[in-house]
């Protein structure tokens, strides 16, 4: 059996809560002794005080039950399905069979499973040591039971473009307020850079992505890309980890290419992406097993 514990980490934001709580509340003990003053008025400050220390004991005890509930949230596997390591949580082995997808929790940074009636039966956090090899583990069961899929097409929202378009207008009209009105060099030199910058963001972001039966076809606002699945020879499901915070992400080794191509996130989470792309290139694989690997085309992953 794998067991999978949290990552030990000083929770700072909970030791100065503390340390503000004993503080306040031994000054505001020490003033009820202290002699009196005509500047010091007992009833305020010692309100004052006793706010404090709710407020900075309040935050501690949210902190401390909510790292308490962290540090039981472990996670234990084996060939028959997973559970919970910590008994008080522990729900009974979920078989591996019972897991039909799952969502990442990007903010809150979680990852949830869900069953065939998308009920979540299972909470990781991705501060657990080796999270990285429970979510392959995870994913493999996942893709070995070869569920199908409905979604096969993901796009950008309206919003995603309306956002580029508020953006790009309201450095328009700032430019030209501060060209005209205080420095023309940052109105009409820096801010256009600026806005030449997003644009070219903007038309070279693609905007969909389509899984036919046999490629991905990554669509730009200029034009379109094909990449067939014979001749994707590696799918990757990497993490990039900045201040503490995981965000994943998939790309595709392409034969002939040094670099990988990065896809990126359109409407689904970078896991749940992964094993689509994964699932529809092993059932291409499937029908088309018996083909010859003479062609540089015919190498599958």
């Amino acid at each position: 059996m794998h067991v999978f514990v949290p990552h030990k980490r000083p929770n700072t934001v909970m030791k100065i809560g503390f340390i503000m709580f004993v503080a306040v509340s031994v000054l505001g003990l020490a003033r009820i002794f202290l002699p009196a003053h005509e500047h010091f008025n007992p009833k305020e400050n010692i309100l004052a005080f006793i706010i404090g220390a709710v407020y900075f004991g309040t935050l501690t005890y949210i902190l401390w039950r909510k790292e308490k509930k962290r540090s039981r949230a472990g996670i234990a596997l084996d060939d028959h399905g997973i559970c919970y390591r910590d008994t008080k949580l522990h729900q009974g082995v979920i078989s591996w069979g019972n897991i039909a997808k799952l969502k990442e929790r990007s903010i809150r940074q979680y990852l949830d499973l869900f069953d065939s009636h998308d009920n979540r039966v299972l909470r990781i956090d991705y501060r657990l040591d080796g999270f990285e090899q429970l979510r392959d583990i995870i994913v493999d069961k996942i893709i070995r039971q070869k569920l199908e899929y409905a979604q096969s097409s993901f796009a950008r929202g309206s919003l995603y473009h309306a956002g580029f378009l508020v953006v790009t207008l309201c450095l328009f009209v700032l430019g030209l307020y501060v060209g005209k009105n205080l420095n023309p060099v940052i109105g009409y030199g820096i801010l256009s850079t600026v806005i030449v910058f997003i644009g070219l963001l903007y038309f070279n972001a693609a905007v969909k992505i389509n899984l036919t039966k046999d490629s991905v076809e990554l669509a730009y606002l200029r034009s379109e890309r094909s990449i067939h699945f014979n001749e994707i020879t590696a799918v990757l499901l990497t993490d990039v980890i900045h201040r503490k915070r995981r965000t994943s992400r998939v790309s595709i080794r392409v034969y002939n290419s040094k670099t990988p191509t990065n896809l990126p996130r359109i409407g689904v989470g970078a896991t749940t992406f992964y094993i689509i792309l994964q699932t529809a290139i092993k059932k291409h694989r499937r029908q088309y097993d018996c083909v010859s690997s003479s062609d540089p085309r015919n190498y599958y992953p």
